[in-house]
C-alpha cells in the first residue's frame, strides 16, 4: 500500500473498529467489513468531490478496455512505434559546433567516442552503459564527470509514449495528467 494503515483513506467506521478489534471475539463476520455509506469519506476528497455518484452508472465511459476474455486483467497493450507519442517534452536541439566546442579540450579519438554516443538516443540502459564505458577511459575523475555530462546535455533521451492507454489518447490525455 503507499500510505500506512492508520493514514489511509478510508472510513472512520473501520478505523474506530480496528482498533478495537479483539483477535480471540467470536468468528461472527456481520458488520465487521462493510457499513453503511461507508465510503462516504472518500466521496467528499478532493479528487473525488466534482463526481456525480448517484448518475454515476449512467455515464459513458471516456474508454472501454478490449479484452479478450473475462480473465484478461491486462489494461496495457504491447509495445508499438512511437507514433502517438506526446512532443511536449521539449528538447533542445545542438548544433555540431557546440558539440565539438564542448569536446575540444580532448584529443580525437574521444571527440570521436562522445559524438557517437550523443549520435543516438538513450534510455536509462544505454547510458549506465555509456557511463561505464566513460568511466574506463584514462582520464582524470573530474574530465570522466564532464564527459558524462555532455553526453547527458547534448543526447537525446529515446522517445517513449505513455504506455497507460488514458495518456495515449490525445483528448483525455492531458485531463489525466491535470488531475495528477
Amino acid at each position: 500500500m503507499i500510505q500506512e494503515k492508520g493514514n489511509r483513506l478510508s472510513s472512520k467506521k473501520y478505523r474506530s473498529k480496528e482498533h478495537g478489534l479483539n483477535l480471540k471475539q467470536d468468528v461472527d463476520y456481520t458488520g465487521r467489513y462493510v457499513y453503511p455509506n461507508d465510503a462516504e469519506e472518500i466521496k467528499e476528497h478532493k479528487w473525488f468531490r466534482d463526481i456525480q455518484w448517484d448518475y454515476l452508472h449512467m455515464m459513458v465511459p471516456p474508454t472501454i478496455p478490449e479484452i479478450s476474455s473475462t480473465d484478461d486483467t491486462r489494461y496495457f497493450d504491447e509495445e508499438d512505434s512511437i507514433s502517438d507519442f506526446s512532443e511536449s517534452t521539449g528538447q533542445v536541439l545542438y548544433t555540431q559546433e557546440e558539440i565539438s566546442n564542448a569536446l575540444k579540450p580532448f584529443n580525437h579519438d574521444i571527440q570521436m567516442l562522445v559524438t557517437g554516443y550523443i549520435s543516438f538516443p538513450y534510455d536509462s540502459a544505454r547510458l549506465k552503459d555509456i557511463e561505464r564505458e566513460i568511466d574506463q577511459f584514462f582520464l582524470p575523475t573530474e574530465q570522466k564527470h564532464y564527459l558524462k555530462a555532455v553526453v547527458k546535455l547534448f543526447g537525446r533521451r529515446e522517445k517513449k509514449r505513455p504506455r497507460d492507454k488514458l495518456l495515449r489518447d490525445k483528448v483525455i490525455g492531458p485531463k489525466v495528467l491535470e488531475t495528477l
